[in-house]
Protein backbone atom coordinates (compact mmCIF):
# COMPACT_ATOMS: atom_id res chain seq x y z
CA UNK A 1 0.00 0.00 0.00
CA UNK A 2 1.00 3.65 -0.14
CA UNK A 3 2.19 4.90 3.25
CA UNK A 4 0.24 7.76 4.77
CA UNK A 5 0.63 9.95 7.86
CA UNK A 6 -0.34 7.05 10.16
CA UNK A 7 2.43 4.83 8.82
CA UNK A 8 5.02 7.54 9.18
CA UNK A 9 3.83 8.41 12.70
CA UNK A 10 3.49 4.79 13.85
CA UNK A 11 6.55 3.23 12.21
CA UNK A 12 8.79 6.26 11.88
CA UNK A 13 11.95 5.46 9.94
CA UNK A 14 11.09 1.76 9.85
CA UNK A 15 13.54 -1.00 10.73
CA UNK A 16 17.10 0.22 10.72
CA UNK A 17 18.46 -3.29 10.13
CA UNK A 18 17.12 -6.73 9.41
CA UNK A 19 16.59 -9.29 12.15
CA UNK A 20 19.32 -11.92 12.73
CA UNK A 21 16.96 -14.68 11.65
CA UNK A 22 16.14 -12.92 8.37
CA UNK A 23 19.82 -12.22 7.77
CA UNK A 24 20.75 -15.87 8.28
CA UNK A 25 18.13 -17.02 5.78
CA UNK A 26 19.09 -14.33 3.26
CA UNK A 27 22.78 -15.28 3.29
CA UNK A 28 21.89 -18.96 2.97
CA UNK A 29 19.67 -18.16 0.00
CA UNK A 30 22.38 -16.09 -1.69
CA UNK A 31 24.84 -18.95 -1.36
CA UNK A 32 22.40 -21.20 -3.20
CA UNK A 33 21.32 -18.58 -5.75
CA UNK A 34 24.10 -15.99 -6.25
CA UNK A 35 23.21 -12.72 -7.95
CA UNK A 36 23.76 -12.51 -11.70
CA UNK A 37 26.00 -9.80 -13.10
CA UNK A 38 24.33 -6.40 -13.11
CA UNK A 39 22.12 -7.05 -10.09
CA UNK A 40 22.50 -5.28 -6.74
CA UNK A 41 21.14 -5.93 -3.27
CA UNK A 42 19.40 -3.03 -1.50
CA UNK A 43 17.84 -2.75 1.95
CA UNK A 44 14.24 -1.62 2.48
CA UNK A 45 13.74 -0.19 6.00
CA UNK A 46 9.97 -0.25 5.57
CA UNK A 47 9.85 -4.04 5.53
CA UNK A 48 13.17 -4.83 7.18
CA UNK A 49 14.23 -6.91 4.17
CA UNK A 50 16.59 -6.69 1.24
CA UNK A 51 15.42 -6.62 -2.34
CA UNK A 52 17.28 -6.96 -5.63
CA UNK A 53 17.53 -4.42 -8.44
CA UNK A 54 18.81 -4.76 -11.98
CA UNK A 55 21.07 -1.77 -12.57
CA UNK A 56 20.10 0.50 -15.44
CA UNK A 57 16.46 -0.64 -15.35
CA UNK A 58 13.39 -0.61 -13.13
CA UNK A 59 13.35 -4.39 -12.61
CA UNK A 60 13.23 -5.42 -8.95
CA UNK A 61 12.59 -8.64 -7.07
CA UNK A 62 12.17 -9.61 -3.44
CA UNK A 63 14.14 -12.80 -4.07
CA UNK A 64 17.37 -13.44 -6.01
CA UNK A 65 16.57 -13.58 -9.74
CA UNK A 66 17.82 -17.17 -10.01
CA UNK A 67 15.50 -18.37 -7.26
CA UNK A 68 12.67 -20.60 -8.61
CA UNK A 69 10.06 -18.41 -6.92
CA UNK A 70 11.56 -15.08 -7.91
CA UNK A 71 9.10 -12.63 -9.45
CA UNK A 72 10.79 -9.80 -11.30
CA UNK A 73 8.53 -6.78 -11.58
CA UNK A 74 8.45 -3.02 -11.58
CA UNK A 75 8.96 -1.12 -8.31
CA UNK A 76 5.88 -0.78 -6.12
CA UNK A 77 5.76 2.97 -6.68
CA UNK A 78 5.76 2.49 -10.45
CA UNK A 79 3.11 -0.21 -10.22
CA UNK A 80 0.92 2.05 -8.10
CA UNK A 81 1.10 4.72 -10.77
CA UNK A 82 0.13 2.25 -13.49
CA UNK A 83 -2.72 0.84 -11.44
CA UNK A 84 -3.94 4.29 -10.54
CA UNK A 85 -3.94 5.26 -14.21
CA UNK A 86 -5.78 2.10 -15.21
CA UNK A 87 -8.11 2.39 -12.20
CA UNK A 88 -8.73 -1.32 -12.23
CA UNK A 89 -8.76 -1.62 -8.45
CA UNK A 90 -6.49 -4.65 -8.39
CA UNK A 91 -4.39 -5.32 -5.31
CA UNK A 92 -0.64 -5.35 -5.73
CA UNK A 93 1.02 -8.72 -5.81
CA UNK A 94 3.49 -8.85 -2.96
CA UNK A 95 5.83 -10.89 -5.20
CA UNK A 96 7.06 -12.83 -2.23
CA UNK A 97 7.27 -12.25 1.49
CA UNK A 98 9.46 -13.30 4.35
CA UNK A 99 7.62 -16.62 4.44
CA UNK A 100 8.71 -17.23 0.83
CA UNK A 101 12.29 -17.41 2.06
CA UNK A 102 11.39 -20.50 4.10
CA UNK A 103 11.84 -23.92 2.57
CA UNK A 104 8.97 -26.38 2.88
CA UNK A 105 10.97 -28.40 5.40
CA UNK A 106 11.34 -25.33 7.61
CA UNK A 107 7.60 -24.94 8.18
CA UNK A 108 7.00 -26.17 11.77
CA UNK A 109 4.12 -28.41 12.71
CA UNK A 110 1.70 -27.15 15.36
CA UNK A 111 2.60 -28.12 18.94
CA UNK A 112 1.61 -31.61 20.05
CA UNK A 113 -0.79 -30.25 22.66
CA UNK A 114 -2.60 -28.20 20.03
CA UNK A 115 -3.01 -31.22 17.76
CA UNK A 116 -4.32 -33.35 20.63
CA UNK A 117 -6.77 -30.67 21.73
CA UNK A 118 -8.02 -30.32 18.15
CA UNK A 119 -8.58 -34.08 17.87
CA UNK A 120 -10.35 -34.17 21.25
CA UNK A 121 -12.60 -31.34 20.14
CA UNK A 122 -13.45 -33.27 17.01
CA UNK A 123 -14.33 -36.39 19.02
CA UNK A 124 -16.43 -34.38 21.49
CA UNK A 125 -18.34 -32.86 18.58
CA UNK A 126 -18.90 -36.33 17.22
CA UNK A 127 -20.27 -37.54 20.56
CA UNK A 128 -22.56 -34.55 20.82
CA UNK A 129 -23.82 -35.21 17.30
CA UNK A 130 -24.58 -38.82 18.21
CA UNK A 131 -26.41 -37.67 21.34
CA UNK A 132 -28.36 -35.24 19.22
CA UNK A 133 -29.33 -38.07 16.85
CA UNK A 134 -30.61 -40.13 19.77
CA UNK A 135 -32.62 -37.20 21.07
CA UNK A 136 -34.09 -36.56 17.64
CA UNK A 137 -34.99 -40.24 17.31
CA UNK A 138 -36.92 -39.99 20.61
CA UNK A 139 -38.96 -36.99 19.46
CA UNK A 140 -42.71 -37.40 19.83
CA UNK A 141 -44.56 -38.41 16.67
CA UNK A 142 -46.89 -35.53 15.69
CA UNK A 143 -49.59 -38.14 14.90
CA UNK A 144 -49.38 -39.57 18.44
CA UNK A 145 -52.43 -38.43 20.51
CA UNK A 146 -50.00 -37.56 23.31
CA UNK A 147 -48.64 -34.79 21.08
CA UNK A 148 -51.90 -32.82 21.06
CA UNK A 149 -53.86 -33.94 24.15
CA UNK A 150 -53.46 -34.95 27.80
CA UNK A 151 -53.20 -38.61 26.87
CA UNK A 152 -49.96 -40.05 28.28
CA UNK A 153 -47.35 -41.25 25.85
CA UNK A 154 -47.97 -44.89 25.04
CA UNK A 155 -45.75 -47.87 24.34
CA UNK A 156 -45.88 -50.53 21.65
CA UNK A 157 -48.05 -52.71 23.92
CA UNK A 158 -50.51 -49.91 24.68
CA UNK A 159 -54.00 -50.77 23.40
CA UNK A 160 -53.40 -54.50 23.02
CA UNK A 161 -55.92 -56.82 24.64
CA UNK A 162 -54.99 -58.54 27.89
CA UNK A 163 -56.06 -62.08 28.73
CA UNK A 164 -57.52 -61.13 32.09
CA UNK A 165 -59.27 -57.95 30.96
CA UNK A 166 -62.97 -57.86 30.08
CA UNK A 167 -63.93 -56.60 26.64
CA UNK A 168 -65.83 -53.55 27.76
CA UNK A 169 -65.28 -51.29 24.76
CA UNK A 170 -63.84 -48.68 27.10
CA UNK A 171 -60.73 -46.68 26.20
CA UNK A 172 -58.36 -47.85 28.92
CA UNK A 173 -55.68 -45.38 27.84
CA UNK A 174 -57.83 -42.29 28.46
CA UNK A 175 -56.99 -39.99 31.36
CA UNK A 176 -57.94 -36.56 32.60
CA UNK A 177 -61.10 -35.07 31.06
CA UNK A 178 -61.35 -37.97 28.62
CA UNK A 179 -61.89 -40.36 31.54
CA UNK A 180 -65.46 -39.07 32.01
CA UNK A 181 -66.27 -39.97 28.39
CA UNK A 182 -65.32 -43.64 28.70
CA UNK A 183 -68.22 -46.14 28.38
CA UNK A 184 -68.96 -48.23 31.47
CA UNK A 185 -68.44 -51.99 31.10
CA UNK A 186 -71.57 -54.06 30.63
CA UNK A 187 -72.75 -55.95 33.77
CA UNK A 188 -72.47 -59.30 32.01
CA UNK A 189 -68.84 -58.69 31.10
CA UNK A 190 -68.02 -57.78 34.68
CA UNK A 191 -69.70 -60.94 36.02
CA UNK A 192 -67.92 -63.15 33.51
CA UNK A 193 -64.57 -61.57 34.38
CA UNK A 194 -65.14 -62.03 38.12
CA UNK A 195 -66.23 -65.65 37.65
CA UNK A 196 -63.15 -66.37 35.57
CA UNK A 197 -60.89 -64.84 38.20
CA UNK A 198 -62.54 -66.97 40.94
CA UNK A 199 -62.10 -70.15 38.91
CA UNK A 200 -58.45 -69.30 38.30
CA UNK A 201 -57.93 -68.66 42.03
CA UNK A 202 -59.58 -71.96 43.04
CA UNK A 203 -57.51 -73.90 40.50
CA UNK A 204 -54.36 -72.39 41.93
CA UNK A 205 -55.41 -73.42 45.47
CA UNK A 206 -56.14 -77.00 44.33
CA UNK A 207 -52.70 -77.24 42.76
CA UNK A 208 -51.16 -76.27 46.11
Amino acid sequence: HECGPFCRQHWGAGKLKESPNTQRKRLHMLRKYPLPEGWSELYDPGTGRHYYWRQGSEDVSWMPPRHPRAKISLPAEKLRELISDADDGQELDSAGSEEDMLDDDDVPLPPRRSRESASSKGSSHGNSDRRGDRMRSNDLDPMDPAAYSDVPRGKWSTGLEKSNEAKTGADTTASGPLYQMRPYPSPGAVLRLNAGNRRQQSDDEDDD
